[in-house]
């Protein structure tokens, strides 16, 4: 049985995943041009976590906090 990876190793993995794989722009442009700003608990902020939360579940991410 495999040892579990740690967190840093998987924040490590998801970062190079992101990064080498062209998706940087992607999230900019969904961050900042669709979503715009995003105070603080502004609806704004709520859209942002919605549209990560999306993508987190697509991406089949598992244990993930928003």
């Amino acid at each position: 049985m495999a040892a579990p990876q740690s967190s840093d190793s998987v924040s490590s993995r998801l970062v190079g995943e992101v990064f080498t794989s062209g998706q940087q722009l992607k999230y900019l442009s969904m961050l900042s041009d669709e979503i715009g700003s995003r105070l603080t608990g502004s609806p704004g902020a709520r859209r942002a976590e919605d549209a990560m939360e999306v993508e987190m579940k697509r991406l089949g991410l598992v244990n993930y906090l928003i």
